[in-house]
């Protein structure tokens, strides 16, 4: 395939995604790179603030891929992609193996399967991840077995391709894109990981679960866009509250994960285009507002407090939508 009969077909695949999903009615701007945050919530079930669990999307060069599976996972994709054309994600990461990463999985998983696509589904992650796999499989054997009278009785039985990694390096490069996984700092959980795409000169890392992590600024110096989590007040203040009788226990969780004021940091040392927080619980009467403050004593650049179907646009211009297909405020947009 040449290589404008590539960018064609990318072209083709950027207009079918923009008229599927909730921002049909935005303006197609040139852009390399679109990410979508599925679920930007905590391992609280819905949450508060109804919020899904921590998985993003980037679509790069006609490819999705998804970087975890939180609770909510294949609805969202639903949402994005249409109900007929959202089983086309085959392609995961995952970061590490705390359920509220995967839970989502199997629904993506045999959704794929069902839809008999003749492609493998490809999985990168930690050790534990070829078990995982594995056993979900085995569960879901008697799917398959039982389909055989829908007309699926030469359907590929329900495995994945799997790569498990312990330390950084280049994971992946087709059709222009890199992804690249790196470690980070979520101790006692080692390995765990944070991934890079590249694609056309554009670049996305998604942080996972860390703490501020040398390793993690390392690959995300100068990055277009850092999606990362965050310990938000919001957050902390239901941990707390939640389990009243092991208050240590609550506070170890807390330590875990960075502060706002700590992300913060990490965004001014690592100087992205766009800082992006994900994978927190908001405040039902200022949303954002606590968690900004307080970032904004360590970090004074483009940040983009995230929510579940956010899309952005990365290119010259990096644009933010919200679900509504509304663009954010002029202030947490960058420019080159």
């Amino acid at each position: 395939m040449t290589r404008a009969s590539k960018r064609l077909r990318y072209v083709l695949f950027c207009v079918f995604f923009l008229a599927s999903g909730p921002w049909a009615n935005e303006p197609v701007e040139d852009f390399d790179l679109k990410v979508v945050l599925l679920g930007t919530g905590t391992p609280i079930p819905t949450g508060p603030t109804g919020k899904f669990g921590a998985s993003v999307l980037v679509e790069a060069a006609g490819q999705p891929y998804a970087f975890d599976c939180g609770r909510g996972c294949g609805i969202r994709l639903a949402q994005v992609y249409g109900a007929a054309h959202y089983r086309r994600v085959d392609t995961v990461f995952i970061s590490h193996h705390h359920g509220d990463h995967t839970v989502g999985l199997p629904e993506v998983l045999v959704s794929n399967w069902q839809a008999r696509r003749g492609r493998p589904f490809r999985v990168w992650g930690p050790p534990y991840t070829a078990q995982l796999m594995s056993h979900l499989a085995l569960a879901y054997a008697g799917d398959v077995a039982l389909r055989g009278g829908d007309g699926a009785a030469d359907a590929a039985p329900l495995q994945s391709q799997v790569t498990e990694l312990t330390g950084d390096g280049i994971i992946l490069e087709e059709n222009g894109v890199t992804v690249t996984a790196f470690l980070v700092d979520h101790s006692p959980v080692e390995p765990a990981f944070g991934y890079r795409l590249d694609y056309n000169g554009r670049s996305v890392v998604i942080s996972g679960d860390t703490l501020p992590s040398d390793n993690l600024a390392t690959h995300a110096m100068g990055v277009d866009l850092l999606i990362h989590g965050v310990m938000s007040p919001a957050s902390s203040d239901y941990l707390r509250e939640s389990m009243p009788g092991n208050p240590g226990r609550a506070e170890y969780v807390i330590s875990r994960h960075p502060s706002p004021a700590q992300a913060g940091e990490v965004f001014t040392r690592t100087r992205p285009r766009m800082a992006v927080f994900y994978h927190f619980e908001a405040d039902l009467q200022n949303p954002g507002r606590r968690l900004t403050d307080q970032t904004r004593e360590t970090y004074s650049g483009p940040l983009t407090v995230g929510r579940d179907l956010m899309a952005i646009y990365v290119g010259n211009r990096i644009s933010v939508f919200d679900p509504d297909g509304r663009r954010v405020a002029p202030d947490t947009i960058a420019e080159e």
